[in-house]
């Protein structure tokens, strides 16, 4: 149900006073299970205090969440992408007279997206050799 999926964690919420209510729904119909109740959010040690800084704070880390969904979003389209790619030239093998003409072409798309991917992730043929590799995304 998407109403209760598991997140991959949220930014944390502003200080403050929340109120959280229950319910069930069964077939559709809600009913509310026991009171509303009041609790009140204080700052995480060494976080900002003052109200404008975690407004800033919670600012910062909903795009941060943004951009690390965003960039998630795009390693997993590279990884499909690659295996795709596979399979064209695993077809293209098959295939003698298309295999003239599209067979450069598919390792030209391969070797773009494993540049996009070395971007993203990092050059993992250093990093299995446990060689100091350059920053990625």
């Amino acid at each position: 149900d998407e109403d209760f999926g598991e997140g991959n964690g949220a930014p944390l919420v502003v200080p403050g006073t929340y109120k959280v209510s229950m319910a069930t729904r069964v077939g559709g119909a809600i009913t509310p299970i026991g009171a509303p109740l009041s609790f009140t959010v204080t700052p995480l040690q060494g976080l900002p205090v003052g109200t404008e800084d975690r407004a800033a704070l919670a600012r910062f880390q909903r795009n941060l969440a943004s951009l690390y969904r965003s960039v998630n979003g795009a390693v997993a389209s590279a990884h499909e992408l690659k295996v795709r790619v596979q399979s064209i030239k695993r077809a293209l093998i098959e295939t003698p007279m298309a295999a003239a003409t599209l067979t450069p072409r598919a390792r030209e798309v391969e070797a773009a997206n494993n540049s996009v991917l070395r971007l993203l992730v990092g050059d993992q043929a250093l990093q299995a050799r446990n060689e100091p590799a350059p920053p990625s995304i």
